[in-house]
């Protein structure tokens, strides 16, 4: 392994609500849920939804999905960051929303679930 290089990758808002915001709104995570999560989920939905149809309120919503989003997930582990290819730039620059990060949602006193970042 050569240690004289790095390499680093962020994630970006974008692609965080493409992943993790599409995984907690889908129908199926919501039929499988307790009325609580259920609750809390739904609410979650309209935030998302109201992104788009409300712009000026665009800052407030985000604050709300992030308090909803502490509410619903225990746990968000990143064990990839996706396709990492050689050679490493010894520079380290960031490099933004690599497909494939390979991640594990846990939900508030529930199960694991892995996703795979499609941005």
């Amino acid at each position: 392994m050569n240690h004289s290089s790095c390499s680093r990758t962020a994630w970006t808002y974008r692609d965080f609500e493409i992943t993790v915001l599409a995984f907690l709104a889908h129908p199926a995570l919501l039929a499988q849920a307790s009325d609580e999560l259920r609750a809390a989920l739904l609410d979650l939905i309209e935030e998302i939804k109201g992104l788009a149809s409300d712009p000026e309120r665009r800052c407030a919503r985000r604050v709300n999905i992030t308090v909803l989003v502490k509410r619903i997930v225990a746990r968000l582990v990143v064990h990839s960051a996706g396709d990492l290819t050689l050679p490493r730039q010894p520079s380290a620059q960031i490099r933004k929303d690599i497909a494939g990060r390979f991640l594990e949602i846990q939900l508030q006193a529930g199960p694991s679930y892995p996703c795979i970042s499609v941005a």
